[in-house]
């Protein structure tokens, strides 16, 4: 495959054919899946800790009757 040249790159997409011969096996996808990681568990952690302040705010109202 020619990706060309930085002055000159040839930006189309790949075919069915080309992406099929990608050994991915080669591709070190490290920082990809990091990023994913790392976006996933702030997502949870924001969940968590909102279930946490829910639960305790719950717990108050309910001592507060």
């Amino acid at each position: 495959m020619n990706f060309g040249t930085p002055e000159c790159p040839k930006c189309r997409g790949l075919t069915v054919e080309e992406l099929q011969k990608v050994d991915f096996t080669k591709i070190n996808m490290d920082e990809l899946f990091g990023d994913i990681l790392t976006k996933a568990q702030n997502s949870m952690n924001k969940d968590i800790i909102a279930g946490i302040k829910d639960k305790v705010h719950r717990m108050q109202q309910s001592q507060s009757k």
